[in-house]
Order: structure tokens, then C-alpha cells, then sequence
């Protein structure tokens, strides 16, 4: 960084390109006329980060890379870089440990599956249909200690041809058959199923069961028919098969909101499936996962109309998603991904508003908001205002301030960081300030 500066201050009129190599890196030929008209040129050879981050900025702000290369030069030197590594390295390190005190444990996951097992139980000795599914973290690999369960059951309703029950308004006749099976449900199973204090019927947009625990705690919700509720789960399913590294990065992310109280959807927060999306993207765009794959995978998904279609279907494109994997995929590490996911959802340009499609990308929204889309249902999964993503972004710009300062801190401090803990650095840190919005 220092000698491209120092060339090019001898030059005038300069012309900067972006080439890239086959082995991940980019070249920076950089090209100026001098006064006398003669053109002198010079390559320099850039790593993955630096164009990341190029790359980053570029579509945020709709610049041209080259044009932001002199903006990003000091956060590039040897030290800086050779700084940045040790703290992905001990990022790694942290995340695997959460991931073992996070886990569900083989205690947590005996309930889940009796709870299962006596709900069927109990509708087969009514004589009714057994067509009981799981979907939700805890039909994942993300789930973790405490999850509850979320349990459809799929029973016979007279839709619309090309509809399911989460696409009928409430008024809708069917909507009130799918309050009255749940209603036969909650006579079937109440005061029966271990561990359940009691059952409460909720007659809402989406009509749902839940089992309450003896502290007052939820165990789960029981709906009807959720067939979107299988999709959604599928496709995140996918992408944790597909690679091992989404589930470390996602339940970080989730830890993370949630220490920094951002997590809660009901109080105007980022539903944890909103960042498992956000997160779905950042593979594409680090070219972990294909996107292409992903987007047929996803229309397969929405074509399945019973819990034996969505199953075909996500088998059949964690084939195509595993075929489609480039053969040497981004970064090495967790820690890495994590690293880079703030980098590029941490840009004060975020806080503008964006659009995420994880097959497609980002772009710039014109609403001014978080806007994410699921693949599969086609619908923005989380709506929320503008000032209010506006200070959720806050949380994930000083995040990625904070991450890159540490990088710029002398040995001493930077080793006083590391001592501390990356997590703790980006889960304790300070209210943002700049944007007060009170709770909806």
C-alpha cells in the first residue's frame, strides 16, 4: 500500500484496473501519463480481503471499485493484515466453543422427540390423522439448548387450488376450520403430554396451539397445515447440510443479537430467520454456496404442496447445491466468514437501506429499510420502518468499527483484546449513539 502511494504521487492522470487471477487474488494494474506523454505502468497483487471489501463498498454506494481503492489502502498494510488473521483465528476459536455450549444437548433433543412421539400417539388413538411434522430451528441443525418445538399437522382442509393456510385472510371460512381443528387437538392432548402444564388456543392471523410449561416457559406451538412453515425449513435445512460452516456463522450471528437485544421480533427486532437468510447471501456472495442452485432449489420448494413433496424437493437440491460448490469455496474458517460478514453488513451504507435476496445479492432499497426476501415464499420475511433498521444497523456498524480498530491497536493492546475475547468485544459493547427509537 505504501509504495503503490508513493509511485503514484509522481503520476498524473491515473487509470486504475482490477484484474482477476485464478487463484483467488486480484491484480491492480495501475497505469499514468506522465508530463513528458509517456505511459509508465505497475501490478500490484491485492489480497481476497481488500477486493472483498472493494467489492463491498462498490455495491453499497454504486462506485466504481478503483475509485475506492485509495479510501481502503491503510486498512491494508502487512501489520494490519497479519493483525486481522490472528483475530479470525481466535474468532475461530470462540465460535467453536459456543457452538458446544449452545448445542442442543442429547437431553434436549430425548424431549423434542417424545413430545412428538406421544402427540401422534394420542391423535392415532382419536382416530384422527397422525400427519404430525417438526419444522423450525428445532427440526435443524441450528437448534440449540432451550429451542422450543414448532409442530404442524397436516390434515385434510379445503383450500384454494394454489394456496395453503398462511395465505387466507383471518375472515376467511377456512381459517376458522383451521381454529376448530386445533380446538379438537387441544381436547385430545390436554393435561396428557409430559412436561406440559397447560395449552393455550390463540385465534390470530395464524391460528396456533401453544403447550406451556410448569414455570411458565413455552415448549412449543402446534398449527395446521403450515406447509410454508415445512418450505422455509427445508431451505435452511439445505444450506446447514450443504456446508458445516453456516451453522457455526448463523447461531454466532443469533448469539450475537441476542446479547446486544435486537433478536426479538415482537419488540421490533431481527427475527432469527431474517439473519439466517442475511447469512444464506453472504455465502453466495463469498461463493460458498451457488446461487443459481440455490434459486432452483427454492422453487422446487414452493411447488410442494404435502410434507412428502418438501421433502423430495430438499433432497433433491442439496444434490444440485453440493454439485454446484466450487471446488476451493472462500475463506477456510468461521472465524473468517464472521469477520467478513461484518465488514460487509457493517458498512455505514447499509444503514441507507438494502434489499437481500440470498440467491441473488444486495442491492439498494427504496423504501430506506430491511427488506429480505425468502427464495421460497418470495415475501419480505421481516418488514420493520426505517428508523428502525436504522438503529439495528447501528449495532452492526459498531461491530465492524470496532473489529477493524482493533486491527489498527499496537501489539500490547491488540493482545489485551484477544485476552478479552472477540465475542465479548462485539456483545458487550456500547449503545450505539445517533439513533433512539422507542420499542413498537
Amino acid at each position: 500500500g505504501a509504495m503503490l502511494t508513493r509511485g503514484c504521487r509522481a503520476w498524473a492522470k491515473p487509470r486504475v484496473v482490477l484484474r482477476h487471477s485464478p487463484r483467488g487474488f486480484s491484480q491492480l494494474a495501475v497505469s499514468r501519463l506522465r508530463r513528458s506523454g509517456q505511459e509508465e505502468a505497475a501490478a500490484f497483487v491485492i489480497p481476497a480481503d481488500l477486493l472483498n471489501r472493494l467489492n463491498t463498498l462498490s455495491e453499497a454506494e454504486g462506485t466504481a471499485p478503483e475509485q475506492l481503492l485509495g479510501r481502503l489502502l491503510h486498512e491494508y498494510t502487512p501489520r494490519r493484515v497479519a493483525l486481522r488473521k490472528r483475530l479470525a483465528e481466535r474468532f475461530q476459536v470462540e465460535v467453536e466453543a459456543l457452538q458446544k455450549i449452545d448445542a442442543c444437548s442429547e437431553r434436549d433433543a430425548e424431549e423434542m422427540q417424545r413430545l412428538q412421539t406421544e402427540l401422534k400417539d394420542l391423535v392415532k388413538q382419536a382416530g384422527l390423522p397422525e400427519d404430525l411434522h417438526a419444522y423450525g430451528s428445532a427440526a435443524t441443525p441450528m437448534a440449540g439448548m432451550g429451542s422450543d418445538v414448532d409442530i404442524t399437522w397436516c390434515v385434510p382442509l379445503a383450500l384454494p387450488e394454489g394456496h395453503d393456510i398462511e395465505a387466507i385472510p383471518e375472515e376467511d371460512q377456512l381459517r376458522t376450520e383451521a381454529f376448530n381443528h386445533l380446538k379438537v387437538l387441544q381436547d385430545i392432548v390436554e393435561g396428557k403430554l409430559t412436561g406440559v402444564a397447560r395449552t393455550e388456543l390463540i385465534k390470530a392471523r395464524h391460528p396456533v396451539l401453544k403447550l406451556r410449561a410448569f414455570g411458565g416457559g413455552e415448549i412449543g406451538d402446534l398449527s395446521v397445515s403450515n406447509i410454508e412453515g415445512l418450505r422455509n425449513t427445508a431451505f435452511i435445512r439445505l444450506c446447514c447440510h450443504a456446508d458445516p460452516r453456516f451453522v457455526t456463522v448463523a447461531r454466532t450471528i443469533k448469539h450475537w443479537a441476542k446479547a446486544r437485544r435486537m433478536a426479538d421480533r415482537r419488540f421490533g427486532g431481527i427475527a432469527p430467520y431474517t439473519l439466517q437468510m442475511m447469512v444464506a447471501e453472504h455465502f453466495r456472495h463469498e461463493r460458498i454456496l451457488d446461487g443459481s442452485a440455490l434459486q432452483a432449489a427454492a422453487v422446487a420448494l414452493r411447488a410442494s404442496e404435502t410434507p412428502a413433496d418438501v421433502a423430495k424437493a430438499e433432497e433433491e437440491g442439496l444434490s444440485q447445491v453440493l454439485a454446484a460448490k466450487p471446488a476451493q469455496d472462500g475463506p477456510g474458517s468461521a472465524g473468517e466468514l464472521l469477520l467478513r460478514f461484518f465488514e460487509r453488513y457493517g458498512d455505514p451504507a447499509r444503514g441507507e437501506g438494502m434489499v437481500v435476496k440470498p440467491c441473488e445479492g444486495i442491492s439498494l432499497s427504496e423504501q430506506e429499510t430491511l427488506e429480505v426476501f425468502c427464495p421460497v415464499s418470495e415475501l419480505d420475511v421481516n418488514p420493520m420502518p426505517s428508523p428502525r433498521w436504522r438503529k439495528h444497523h447501528k449495532e452492526f456498524e459498531q461491530a465492524q468499527s470496532l473489529l477493524l480498530a482493533a486491527c489498527g491497536k499496537e501489539e500490547d493492546d491488540f493482545a489485551s483484546e484477544l485476552r478479552r475475547g472477540v465475542l465479548r468485544l462485539i456483545c458487550t459493547m456500547p449503545e450505539p449513539r445517533g439513533v433512539h427509537v422507542t420499542a413498537a
